[in-house]
């Protein structure tokens, strides 16, 4: 009697030990295809959608971008997501205005694509 219960202390020990190695890889583990979305955050001074933000509203005609850095270039694309055409391109110069910078589309069907040396974001909004 006693060989058996040690023998399911050790079986439930090895069991306990893989669920905690199977967890620990899958927290500290992401998928080589990870992506990072945004989220809608509004402008503090006029409540529309703020920097670096498709907005999807239809009285949001613009997006706007702003870049505080001196040596930043952000260029921009804006891409149909239905047909996969680019509709609209441009690139933001360094200490522009927070709420100035990219005119053009809106709504959840574009994608706004940025580009820069700190990386390239892709943002779907819908404020």
């Amino acid at each position: 009697m006693i060989k058996e219960t040690d023998s399911m202390r050790t079986s439930l020990k090895s069991a306990l030990v893989a669920l905690c190695v199977l967890t620990a890889s899958a927290v500290f583990t992401q998928p080589a295809a990870a992506e990072t979305y945004h989220t809608c955050r509004p402008d503090l001074w006029s409540g529309k959608c703020a920097s670096g933000h498709t907005p999807a509203r239809a009285d949001l005609h613009r997006v706007w971008i702003g870049i505080e850095a001196n040596t930043y270039i952000a260029r921009w694309e804006v891409w149909d997501r239905e047909t996969g055409a680019r509709v609209g391109s441009g690139e933001v110069r360094p200490n522009q205005s927070f709420r100035t910078g990219i005119y053009g589309l809106y709504g959840s069907k574009y994608q706004l694509t940025i580009k820069a040396d700190w990386g390239t974001y892709g943002f779907i909004c819908d404020c």
